[in-house]
């Protein structure tokens, strides 16, 4: 209560007797204090200094980042199941027919003759399977060729590719519509499917590293089970112009490995199936890379996003970063890009393939990032330069307004010649007229009294000073015993140069004669010159001609 009540007495009392010019400035100040931080906010704003939207950008970055992860997560989990069932359904029906015709598992390579009837009786199986898959396709690869003959065969492999176009366009699993890429050209025509352009009778599995890698580790590893045998590969070619995932799962017959089989998520199904949806962020963009501990691999990256960055999708290495919001991943020629990785574990702990690691990146050109953030900053700027206005303008004002009275003030005083002026309302002011009013009559007797003292100082100032100048050119060229004493010792610390030098000029010798007698340039002669004056504490050689002048006795 008491202080409301101090507040309200100054209220009053400023009301009454006019604020205090201290106050009045206080005022005036902080409001151009205001107006400057609100410019300086304005143009550091504008030039994307300030990210007012950084939070939220990056709080959307991770929620989809995450949202996609989980997706992919459940997706491959999810065909990474279908995969292993589908090769026990394969190897259970491979094996009958083998049966059939009484021919084991390890024997099948020899006997090319029975390939097309046990691709015929997996066929049913493969493509029934695919019509109810998020797949866009299945396959099966024998370790088999129906020519062993022909040059090359053994990196020819009999088997089926049934590509699955509804799901390669991310339609609902109700739909489907079949093609035929790889197998007999009999089977498709039996059962009246469409085969693609890119058909070809048999797998070439020369430069598909993960046939190899899979039928190599099931072997050596045919004790353990399919969970830990399965293999998801990197971004690979489907042997034709598409490229894909593929999750391979041996098909093993009485400890026989016969082949791979597994299903296809092709780049265009991964495409339109995980391109991230970031309010305000068409340039962004998802891939599914393969990694380790210390590095991402994106040459091997499937990838999703619009066609506005399909051409900007980096293919380098890149250093495996830590941390939370946007990290900067530098992709040499494909530019600086802002975003974040998540870990996509597809193995289990037991696994063969457990040190193979994905990530899950996504990812918007750096430039764009800087961009989203001007755009952003631009909202503000309008509310900012209003307040600007508001601030120049209050502070214009209140100026104007505290000084309008002073400044009528000392225009009364400088016209009448009077301190009697009419009351400013400012404080101080009216205080230092009043005072100066009451003073004023003493203060005239005492600035005639001190004009006449000062008149009389100036003349006793003019006297003394002429008096001093008569000395001054008495004694202004007299040398004492000791000031030429000193200087006759420091003779003897010149070089033999520098006393020929100082012997020329007691001979009257100027600077450049001495440079010519001596065979010198003129720039050594003021070499020398300095040191002779350094050495006998004088500084010109009119000093020091006085000197010598005194020696022979003519001073």
């Amino acid at each position: 209560m008491a202080l409301i009540k101090s507040i309200k007495e100054t209220l009053n009392d400023g009301h009454k007797k006019g604020w205090s010019l201290e106050v009045r400035f206080i005022a005036a100040f902080l409001t151009l204090i205001i107006a400057l931080l609100l410019a300086v906010g304005i143009v550091f704003a504008s030039l994307g200094a300030f990210d007012f939207n950084s939070s939220k950008t990056a709080a959307l970055f991770e929620h989809e980042l995450n949202g996609i992860t989980e997706r992919i997560k459940t997706d491959f989990n999810t065909i990474t199941s279908y995969s292993l069932a589908l090769s026990e359904n394969l190897s259970r029906e491979l094996a009958l027919r083998l049966d059939e015709n009484n021919i084991n598992s390890s024997e099948i390579s020899g006997h090319q003759e029975i390939l097309n009837d046990l691709l015929d009786s997996v066929f049913p199986i493969m493509s029934a399977e695919i019509r109810s898959m998020k797949s866009s396709g299945v396959f099966l690869i024998l370790d088999a060729t129906v020519n062993p003959a022909l040059e090359g065969a053994e990196y020819s492999k009999s088997g089926i590719f049934i590509r699955n176009i509804a799901a390669q366009n991310n339609l609902s699993s109700a739909y489907y519509d079949l093609r035929y890429l790889y197998g007999p050209v009999s089977l498709a025509q039996s059962r009246k499917m469409a085969i693609l352009p890119q058909w070809s009778l048999e797998y070439d599995v020369s430069a598909m590293q993960s046939y190899h890698t899979v039928i190599e580790n099931a072997r050596q590893n045919i004790e353990k089970p399919l969970s830990q045998l399965y293999y998801w590969t990197a971004k690979e070619s489907d042997g034709g112009v598409d490229y894909g995932m593929y999750c391979c799962v041996p098909v093993i017959i009485n400890d026989n490995v016969v082949g791979i089989c597994g299903y296809e998520v092709s780049a265009m199904q991964f495409k339109v199936s995980y391109a991230p949806d970031v309010s305000g962020q068409d340039y962004s963009f998802c891939m599914l890379a393969p990694s380790d501990d210390c590095n991402i691999y994106f040459k091997n990256a499937l990838f999703a996003g619009n066609y506005a960055v399909t051409a900007q999708q980096p293919s380098c290495t890149v250093k495996k970063l830590s941390g939370s919001g946007f990290l900067t991943y530098d992709c040499e020629a494909s530019g600086a890009f802002a975003g974040n990785h998540a870990e996509l574990p597809l193995y289990s702990a037991s696994s063969v393939y457990a040190e193979r690691g994905f990530s899950v990146v996504l990812l918007t050109p750096k430039a764009q990032i800087a961009k989203i953030s001007r755009d952003t900053n631009m909202k503000y700027l309008g509310g900012l330069a209003v307040l600007l206005l508001l601030a120049v303008a209050a502070a214009i004002v209140l100026c104007r307004r505290n000084m309008k009275p002073v400044k009528k003030a000392f225009a009364e005083v400088r016209k009448s010649r009077s301190v009697r002026t009419e009351k400013t309302r400012v404080r101080e002011i009216d205080d230092l007229f009043d005072f100066l009013s009451e003073r004023d009559r003493e203060n005239e007797d005492k600035l005639h009294r001190a004009e006449q003292e000062c008149k009389d100082a100036i003349e006793r100032q003019e006297k003394a000073a002429a008096e001093v100048e008569t000395i001054h050119e008495i004694y202004k060229n007299e040398i004492t015993p000791q000031q030429y004493a000193q200087f006759a010792r420091n003779l003897h610390t010149l070089t033999e140069k520098e006393c020929a030098i100082y012997n020329l000029y007691l001979q009257g010798k100027k600077a450049q004669d001495i440079a010519v007698s001596c065979g010198i340039s003129i720039n050594t002669v003021k070499f020398h010159n300095k040191n002779i004056y350094d050495k006998l504490g004088i500084n010109s050689r009119k000093e020091l001609l006085r000197y010598a002048m005194y020696k022979d006795g003519i001073l």
